[in-house]
């Protein structure tokens, strides 16, 4: 159950692998969640906006940072179901020094 879990889940994460309706929902999400986030930084940056919703932003800063953070350990967790990340932690390592991972980190 354990490897057939991480194997749903690395394919749920990564959209080109698989083509379901979870994905799709999942990719649609993380998308709209970004740019729900660019247009909260925006706005933060109109005083009247900022002051009147403040504790908005940070609730909806806190929830997404979560968001965010569960899906890039899901994706590391999950990263050593690729081949070419197979072993358990040199894999995992190796996934976190990829050009994508490191985007997701910084993001």
């Amino acid at each position: 159950m354990y490897h057939s879990t991480k194997k749903a889940i690395h394919i749920l994460l990564h959209p080109e692998l698989g083509d379901t309706r979870w994905d799709k929902i999942l990719n649609a999400f993380i998308i709209a969640l970004i740019i729900l986030n660019v247009s909260a930084v925006i706005l933060e940056t109109v005083q009247p906006i900022h002051d009147r919703y403040a504790g908005f932003f940070h609730i909806f800063d806190t929830v997404s940072v979560i968001i965010f953070t569960i899906e890039y350990l899901l994706r590391v967790w999950s990263s050593n179901h690729d081949p070419r990340f197979s072993h358990s932690l040199h894999g995992r390592l190796r996934y976190m020094l990829t050009l994508d991972a490191i985007i997701d980190l910084l993001a």
